[in-house]
């Protein structure tokens, strides 16, 4: 083949190729408007050290007022940080006083003093908390009674993820 072929193929080739990016971009868009952003609320990075709020009106509403679905990632950097107390991620729900320390010591196994927390935080729907001292989550939604999950043996200093549904 001469010189002036290959031109030819190749810029037809790459005519070609970025018209399929195009067209996967415009695909991305489109789903991305129905299903994107305005349906999750996305925080990106947050200093744990800081107190942070996030209003309820930035929290989107379950469609149908009970069922949701819930992605978090994060990452434990120390986990000796308040080791022996009860280390909290999030909640919605009860309103938390910003001069309150939350300090809820683990005082061994049966005296895990996990009722001070619900006592102080009756409505958690979710909660997410560190155990004291094991490696695991304690994630709580609150019904007419505390539902309570255990998910165990998390990994720490990398980037840990779970995706969580609520049905009711």
């Amino acid at each position: 083949m001469d010189s002036r072929k290959i031109l030819i193929i190749s810029l037809v080739g790459v005519i070609i190729l970025i018209s399929v990016l195009v067209i996967i971009y415009k695909l991305y868009l489109k789903l991305r408007a129905k299903y994107g952003e305005e349906n999750a609320l996305i925080l990106g990075r947050i200093d744990t050290s800081l107190y942070t709020v996030i209003p309820s009106a930035e929290m989107i509403k379950p469609r149908d007022g009970f069922n949701y679905t819930f992605f978090i990632s994060f990452k434990v950097k120390n986990f000796y940080h308040n080791y022996g107390y009860w280390r909290h991620i999030f909640h919605v729900g009860t309103d938390v006083d910003p001069s309150q320390t939350l300090e809820y010591p683990f005082e061994g196994e049966g005296i895990d003093n996990w009722d001070a927390v619900t006592a102080d935080f009756p409505n958690q729907n979710p909660g997410l908390w560190l155990h004291p001292t094991k490696n695991s989550l304690r994630l709580v939604i609150t019904t007419e009674q505390f539902e309570e999950v255990l998910i165990q043996n998390m990994p720490t200093l990398k980037l840990y993820s779970k995706h969580l549904t609520q049905l009711n």
